[in-house]
């Protein structure tokens, strides 16, 4: 960790995981604020911001502003560019932390933290940037995750997508945690969380440099307010409750035909995060559906980078 940073706490993990719960626990500690999905950190970290030895300030704040996600942490352009050139930002870690203390000063807060899920394919690379960076990736049984997605405006629109989706976030936050070492990774089980908060949040306080503190637990007093700062409020409505048990039961919910074909596309991952299985073989229908599903997930992955690959280009010309 850097001697002259902070911990920088970074939650990270599959969408519909409980990070947004964790978010709103680890922000209600009184030294803590934690930005809610910033989303443009890799997104801007390969724009070039010096130039003839300066740090461009200006083209910095404008291209933040492009991004709604960062827009919607209200943080003062007015305050964050007098930062910059009172104290001209050495790189673009540097111009980042600054959004981030911005962030957290107007909220009566020493420290700040960011909760990104989709972070968790970024972590090798943010870690690079930020030496004092830690991971707590927040993992959830991938069947509840997938039924969550389904119910939402954003994200894999049926079980297959989500087993596919929940198996790469995992396991690649998982492999990048394992090559960064237990001093900077941390996994979090939501279903602790739910059994026994305490207990689970108490075990995170000390890899983050926190004491824990009762008022995390009540994090709940403030769910309208958390729930306002997220993209759609109307998928956080258990901000509003304190950890509460059955709000997801996919052993109830979920038909059989797709628990098998989960189990089919994704059932060694949830072996390998210690969620149970059925030990059962796939039937030739599973198997001709889960065929079917990984493809079309291997062709929406491929125009995703495409489209990726256009968008840094953009950026490159335009710097």
């Amino acid at each position: 960790m850097s001697s002259h940073q902070p911990i920088f706490p970074i939650f990270v993990g599959s969408g519909r995981s409980g990070t947004t719960l964790v978010q709103a626990i680890f922000s209600a500690h009184p030294d803590l604020a934690i930005t809610h999905e910033s989303q443009f950190i890799p997104r801007l970290a390969d724009r070039q911001y010096m130039r003839e030895g300066m740090f461009a300030s200006e083209m910095f704040v404008r291209d933040l502003n492009r991004n709604p996600d960062y827009r919607r942490l209200e943080v003062d352009d007015g305050a964050l560019l007098r930062s910059l050139a009172e104290r001209p930002a050495s790189d673009y870690s540097d111009a980042v932390r600054r959004v981030f203390m911005l962030y957290a000063e107007a909220r009566g807060k020493t420290r700040y933290g960011d909760k990104s899920p989709g972070y968790v394919l970024h972590m090798e690379r943010l870690a690079k940037l930020f030496p004092e960076a830690r991971f707590v990736h927040v993992i959830r049984d991938g069947r509840a995750v997938a039924l969550s997605y389904v119910e939402t405006r954003f994200g894999p629109k049926d079980v297959p997508a989500g087993a596919l989706y929940w198996q790469r976030r995992v396991t690649a936050g998982r492999a990048s945690g394992h090559e960064l070492g237990s001093d900077r990774y941390q996994e979090l089980k939501y279903e602790n969380v739910i059994a026994d908060p305490e207990a689970a949040v108490r075990d995170v306080c000390p890899f983050l440099g926190l004491e824990f503190e009762p008022a995390m637990l009540r994090y709940f007093e403030q769910g309208e307010k958390l729930r306002s700062e997220t993209a759609d409020p109307g998928a956080h409505q258990s901000l509003a409750l304190p950890p509460t048990r059955g709000l997801r039961n996919w052993r109830e919910e979920m038909s059989d035909s797709d628990a098998a074909i989960f189990e089919a596309l994704a059932g060694s991952t949830l072996t390998d995060f210690g969620y149970e299985t059925s030990g059962k073989n796939p039937s030739p229908v599973t198997v001709l559906r889960a065929g079917r599903a990984w493809v079309h997930w291997q062709a929406q992955r491929a125009a995703a980078r495409r489209k990726s690959l256009r968008r840094k280009r953009t950026q490159s010309s335009s710097n």
